[in-house]
């Protein structure tokens, strides 16, 4: 799988229920778990933004993580967890989540937290 792919949390099924990972679970299943979390924010952002999108569609979605400061913890969260990486990460999530491609061009983020983004179309 790839990092910018969304993971489902599973679990065994109990009373409609998902249980806990057991005490001998693998870090894979956190990281799982972690890129769900960050897949549910990329998701809650697009959420809000009017369709259809436009091509600096992921710079827009950094501009809302920044602009709340939920979020931007949330965010600053994620960084300890993925460091450089969660950039990439929700730039893939953007990408997949809209169902749009990669162009070739770069734009120049008006987000303080990245410094350029691939266009999306």
């Amino acid at each position: 799988m790839t990092g910018s792919q969304v993971f489902i949390r599973t679990g065994l099924h109990k009373a409609g229920t998902f249980s806990e990972p057991h005490k001998g679970a693998t870090m894979q299943y956190r990281q799982s778990t972690d890129r769900e979390t960050v897949g549910k924010l990329v998701q809650e952002i697009l959420d809000t933004i009017r369709k259809p999108y436009t091509e600096d569609i992921v710079d827009r979605v950094f501009l809302a993580i920044e602009r709340n400061p939920k979020r931007l913890r949330r965010y600053k969260r994620f960084t300890k967890i993925y460091g450089i990486l969660l950039n990439s990460q929700i730039g893939g999530l953007v990408r997949q989540l809209t169902g749009m491609r990669n162009s070739t061009e770069h734009g120049k983020a008006k987000s303080s937290l990245i410094r350029k983004y691939m266009l999306l179309k």
